[in-house]
């Protein structure tokens, strides 16, 4: 839910109470009518962000309600990340390899954000137990494989947000949707206005 919602001319401002790091908006509604575009602030922080009018309707590339069931950790794996269980989902794909020694290696790609290839620092599976470090993005997973190899189940922890992400097993990789310009897919609702496709600019980028 949005608190402390203000409405001044094309001035347009929220806060979201319960979620760690106080996150607040501020922006400009455009002349069309169709996008407000602002900054974001959580945690001493300020984000480039916008919010665009639109229908909300099913996507390419939705992470699936059921993994496939597998042996290992090798494979293609999709989560849903909620940050600080705001109402803003960042899907998550998984890519994991192994050497002729059998040393594990991954990349992730943020589907919402249109990045490919953030690399996995150290990868560490034993006896089901999963570990994923990111020291680019200053962050870590840790997680459990089900019985069926099908789900890892765990937590991701970023900075000063700590929020849980499953992992489920696809059956191959996928085709990525296009590129929705490095965003965070929400949908926030605010008295009579539906505003899909909120837009979070991270500090990560592919070299």
């Amino acid at each position: 839910a949005l608190s402390d919602v203000s409405v001044e001319g094309k001035q347009v401002s929220f806060k979201m109470p319960d979620i760690p790091g106080e996150p607040a908006f501020s922006g400009t509604l455009s002349a069309d009518g169709e996008k407000i575009a602002g900054d974001f602030r959580q945690n001493g922080q300020t984000f480039s962000f916008a919010l665009e009018l639109g229908v909300g309707k099913e996507l390419a590339g939705e992470t699936p309600s059921h993994g496939v069931p597998g042996v290992g950790l090798v494979g293609h794996w999709q989560g849903s990340l909620r940050p600080g269980g705001a109402p803003i989902e960042l899907r998550l794909v998984l890519h994991v390899v192994s050497d002729a020694a059998g040393a594990l290696s991954a990349t992730i790609d943020s589907i919402d954000q249109g990045a490919k290839g953030i690399p996995v620092s150290s990868v560490t599976f034993d006896e089901g137990a999963v570990r994923l470090e990111l020291s680019a993005i200053q962050a870590t997973y840790e997680g459990k494989l089900s019985a069926d190899g099908a789900e890892i189940t765990g937590t991701w922890k970023q900075g000063a947000v700590e929020a849980p992400l499953v992992f489920r097993r696809l059956a191959a990789a996928p085709a990525l949707p296009g590129r929705r310009s490095r965003s965070l897919r929400s949908l926030i609702t605010c008295e009579r206005s539906a505003l899909p496709a909120a837009r979070l600019t991270l500090p990560w980028r592919a070299h």
